[in-house]
């Protein structure tokens, strides 16, 4: 599963992508998991200018558990994509997604 948004609302703000998850393990040699995905593409570059897969902490629990991708989205950021992926013979359920700019202290304080 994919979505793409245009940077121009969350230029200057932290960004959070997050989802409640839970998967069905079917196989015990770690094949089967599930990890969310964000990107953020700068213009006439070939690689991600921020790119965070969760490879490193794959979810795998048949318990509901909140999982989270934050960062900073500079100015001449183009678009951003976010995904959930499945690895494996892996089940993967999905509730309470969400994606939200959130603004940035000033450096004041204020």
């Amino acid at each position: 599963m994919t979505q793409a948004f245009d940077t121009t609302p969350y230029r200057r703000k932290k960004l959070r992508f997050f989802a409640v998850v839970r998967v069905e393990v079917k196989s015990s040699i770690g094949d089967d998991r599930a990890q969310l995905w964000l990107s953020v593409d700068r213009p006439g570059r070939p690689d991600p200018f921020w790119f965070d897969n969760m490879w490193d902490r794959p979810i795998v629990s048949r318990d509901w558990s909140r999982h989270e991708i934050a960062g900073r989205i500079d100015d001449d950021a183009e678009s951003i994509n976010i995904g959930i992926m499945a690895f494996g013979d892996a089940t993967v359920w999905i509730d309470d997604l969400r994606f939200e700019g959130i603004e940035r202290e000033s450096p004041g304080g204020g």
